[in-house]
């Protein structure tokens, strides 16, 4: 099971005003974090190592979930 840390722990250098969630992600011990401009980072729990990162050329309104029944991450935005 993962440990879930502050969102301090998590992301030290971005304004906490811009978090739009944490979320569990497809690989077990990771978790997804969104960011309210539109910026997604994966991190690995046990050593809170960055796994991955992306940006959506459109401003996230949502926090980016797993969705178990198609097995793919979604999101909403506009532009």
């Amino acid at each position: 099971m993962a440990k879930l840390y502050s969102y301090y722990t998590l992301c030290p250098l971005i304004d906490q005003q811009n978090l739009l969630g944490v979320e569990r992600d497809s690989e077990s011990g990771c978790a997804i974090v969104t960011l309210g401009r539109n910026i997604v980072i994966r991190y690995k729990l046990q050593d809170l190592k960055q796994l991955s990162s992306w940006t959506s050329k459109d401003r996230l309104t949502a926090q980016v979930i797993y969705d178990e029944t198609t097995l793919c991450l979604a999101y909403h935005s506009y532009s």
